[in-house]
């Protein structure tokens, strides 16, 4: 009977997740610099989604990056990376934004951009010419 179970409850739980990704999505580059990329992984929860999200710096320097993640409204405090440094051609941590209201599509933006290993002031401006 517990074996019974056991598989009904499995395969109920596969259903109610089977619309969701739980793969990373393929990497979408900043649209104002282009050394970074960023990519995105939906997970469910109730009425709304969490979103895992991680950058990638492909710059041959150091970068320490800000960023606000659009559609991310709720929970202020989870809408934004603030002063995360990324190695030269490395992966940052796996951030989460909560509270995004199903359907919509996460975006991120950087907004600021500091080269080195010192944080500062100094931020990069964008180098995406079809963005200057």
């Amino acid at each position: 009977m517990k074996i019974l179970f056991l598989i009904l409850a499995s395969l109920c739980i596969k259903d109610n997740y089977s619309s969701y990704s739980l793969e990373w999505s393929d990497w979408q580059t900043s649209e104002c610099f282009s050394g970074v990329q960023y990519r995105t992984k939906k997970i469910p929860d109730g009425d709304k989604d969490e979103y895992e999200y991680q950058l990638k710096n492909t710059y041959a320097d150091n970068i320490i990056v800000d960023c606000g993640v659009e559609g991310c409204s709720l929970v202020v405090d989870k809408c934004i990376c603030d002063r995360v440094p990324i190695k030269p051609n490395s992966l940052s941590q796996v951030m989460a934004s909560y509270n995004i209201a199903k359907g919509s599509v996460l975006k991120i933006c950087i907004e600021n951009l500091v080269f080195g290993k010192q944080d500062s002031k100094n931020y990069f401006k964008c180098d995406r010419r079809d963005k200057l």
